[in-house]
């Protein structure tokens, strides 16, 4: 497995927002990293994997919704706006054993 994996989205971290396709949300077995490759304004945000205790996946306005829990709270302020399906950000997250809860309205109604 590569060392991490790169998903575009439309990333906000407090008032500053990288929107999609200048978003980046990088997924490592160590680490979850929220950046942008061209806004300055937008600092990249790391989240070590021992701290994360939910990443939670929704649909909200037409849009699937990423929000990352952590015991520390370095996260309360971060969200990702996904411009495509879920799947492959859950699958990635679960594949390298995250704990992914998934809210969507499909995955309810499935269960």
């Amino acid at each position: 497995m590569p060392p991490s994996r790169t998903f575009l989205v439309e990333a906000h971290v407090g008032r500053v927002i990288a929107g999609w396709p200048f978003g980046r949300f990088d997924i490592g077995d160590d680490e979850l990293t929220v950046r942008s490759w061209l806004i300055p304004l937008f600092r990249p945000r790391s989240v070590p994997r021992s701290t994360i205790t939910e990443v939670a996946v929704c649909r909200r306005l037409f849009m699937h919704r990423v929000r990352i829990t952590d015991s520390a709270g370095a996260c309360a302020d971060i969200s990702l706006a996904l411009a495509g399906s879920a799947g492959p950000i859950i699958g990635e997250l679960q594949r390298r054993g995250y704990p992914v809860a998934d809210r969507r309205k499909r995955a309810r109604q499935a269960a």
